[in-house]
């Protein structure tokens, strides 16, 4: 990345942590914060679960809503009828667009300082395993690509519309109760084995690399098609060994 699209990162790093669709994520991931709280203070033995599930409603809605603030602020010039006067700036477009992928690494931190303090909570109330750290870091890299989302949607189809589609389907489509093997390719898939979930972690990290790649490509960016093959092939390896192992057997599959 140029130093420009650094600069711009952390501009629109900022802006998107005071952005009142992040504010409103925070929100709502503190509201489920206070009710996994509000159980530990009351109950006996709390399990996280069975308890904290209400922490991860919040980071998940936290994340839908970072993707809808990020693909508006990469439609910023669209939105201010303002494209062109953009266009005779000396910083390249493909600069600007990296600017906002990088800024997409702040909401990435800010969540990781606020889910820091829960995670301790929840340590001090009960026993978290290796899986449960898998989940929370598989939580900080669905809010990334989530992110990375909203600006490649933003670069292919510039429509502020569209994002907010997408998060409805993201929703309609992710697991439930009974769930089929494709239903570990979701964004929201929570693994229940450590082997599945640490796949299903490099499947989200090759996916932002890949919708970087596409949102840098549309500038034609150098090595954007580099990073697209790059973060297609690793998402493809995961969701591969994903959708072999993830119902080894007649019965609920492991999502």
């Amino acid at each position: 990345m140029s130093q420009a699209a650094r600069a711009l990162g952390g501009l629109e790093g900022r802006r998107l942590l005071r952005h009142p669709l992040f504010l409103t994520g925070t929100g709502f991931v503190l509201i489920g914060t206070a009710y996994f709280v509000r159980s530990s203070l009351v109950e006996a033995t709390v399990a996280w679960d069975d308890d904290a599930w209400t922490i991860g409603a919040g980071f998940t809605f936290l994340g839908l809503l970072a993707m809808i603030a990020t693909n508006l602020a990469a439609l910023r010039d669209r939105r201010a009828g303002a494209v062109e006067q953009h266009e005779t700036l000396p910083v390249a477009r493909a600069s600007r667009t990296g600017g906002l992928l990088l800024g997409v690494g702040w909401p990435v931190a800010a969540c990781a300082l606020l889910f820091a303090p829960i995670w301790l909570f929840a340590a001090s109330k009960t026993e978290l395993s290796a899986l449960d750290l898998l989940h929370a870091v598989d939580t900080l890299a669905l809010i990334g690509t989530l992110g990375v989302l909203g600006v490649a949607i933003a670069r292919w189809l510039p429509n502020p519309f569209l994002a907010p589609v997408a998060a409805w389907g993201l929703i309609l489509t992710s697991p439930a109760e009974a769930n089929s093997r494709w239903h570990a390719l979701s964004p929201f898939a929570s693994a229940e084995s450590v082997d599945l979930a640490a796949w299903h972690l490099v499947y989200l990290f090759g996916l932002a690399i890949c919708l970087a790649g596409a949102a840098l490509l549309r500038d034609r960016a150098p090595r954007a098609l580099v990073a697209v093959i790059a973060g297609f092939g690793v998402a493809g390896v995961a969701a591969g060994v994903m959708l072999v192992t993830a119902c080894p057997g007649p019965g609920r599959c492991q999502i």
